[in-house]
């Protein structure tokens, strides 16, 4: 089954969390870490999963510049709300305009969780 495919299967806020975090866990991806904080909405806790990783950013006179950045933030909530927030992208809220938009990112080839 593709990374795509498991995620798009998920069943609940909750199991899309939970697989994501195994695909991301099983990548080569320089750090990635668990943590729980105060959510970004009405004070609630939350379970954030962010994924940093290497980037290349270019610059004007063409050289480049290599640093690790967050490209990825997946935020669940105690009451099932979940957002995912894409690096350089506006973030998403709910399962079902998740799987939207990773339907949209399959239908474009491109990478949807990190790097191999």
């Amino acid at each position: 089954m593709s990374d795509l495919t498991v995620l798009l299967s998920a069943a609940t806020p909750t199991d899309f969390f939970i697989q994501f975090f195994h695909l991301v866990s099983g990548r080569n991806v320089p750090t990635f870490e668990l943590r729980i904080i105060p959510a970004k909405h009405k004070g609630e806790r939350a379970i954030e999963l962010t994924v940093r990783q290497n980037v290349t950013r270019p610059l004007p006179d063409g050289k480049c510049v290599f640093g690790i950045e967050s490209t990825h933030v997946l935020t669940l909530t105690r009451d099932e709300k979940i957002v995912w927030e894409i690096q350089d992208r506006k973030p998403i809220t709910g399962l079902d305009n998740i799987k939207s938009a990773l339907r949209e990112l399959q239908s474009t080839d491109e990478e949807v969780v990190a790097p191999s």
